[in-house]
């Protein structure tokens, strides 16, 4: 058995392989993922009102096509770092709503958007640098999406990323670790 220190080594250097591996995708490939994510995650959300979503991060898949439209349909949720959770907020005006992070990342603004309680999640969309065919995903080590999911029971829960990132093996986990229900890997 392994022991936590030993996981924490050996998932930071999983982290910076495949960060370089994503940073290398071309930007052809970056495209048509941006173009299939939308053509192939907007019907799987058909029926559900509320939508959490995420701004991509660094050469994350891009899902502002997604964003603009769940926006439109007045269904999209987007996090906003509260400490050491997410604050999740209806967005209506992706122009208006948003502000840059400290890590570059657009985060709704609290007094331009309705926070709402996590209960009301229907669907969690949740980034990765990596996943494994069970759904358990590798972030960027802060557990805040793993405590989300885990205060979200009801929510469909979706790991959204590139193909490229599905590993042929079983990631390290801990207990604290959540898996997604379903991988949108395009």
């Amino acid at each position: 058995m392994k022991t936590v220190s030993l996981l924490s080594v050996e998932k930071e250097a999983l982290r910076r392989e495949l960060q370089r591996m994503r940073q290398g995708l071309s930007p052809e490939r970056r495209l048509e993922a941006k173009l299939k994510v939308f053509d192939e995650i907007y019907p799987r959300l058909e029926g559900f009102s509320r939508v959490l979503s995420f701004f991509s991060f660094g050469s994350e898949v891009d899902l502002s096509a997604l964003n603009e439209r769940l926006c439109a349909d007045g269904r999209l949720l987007l996090p906003r770092v509260e400490g050491e959770d997410l604050g999740i907020y209806e967005v209506r005006n992706l122009q208006s709503d948003l502000t840059k992070s400290s890590m570059g990342i657009l985060e709704p603004i609290p007094k331009h958007c309705l926070k709402v309680e996590l209960k009301e999640i229907e669907v969690l969309l949740a980034a990765g640098l990596g996943f494994d065919a069970q759904g358990h995903r590798l972030g960027y080590g802060r557990g805040y999406y793993d405590r989300l999911i885990d205060k979200c029971p009801t929510a469909l829960t979706l790991g959204v990323g590139y193909q490229e990132q599905l590993l042929p093996y079983d990631l390290p986990k801990t207990l604290h670790d959540r898996p997604v229900e379903e991988l949108w890997l395009v």
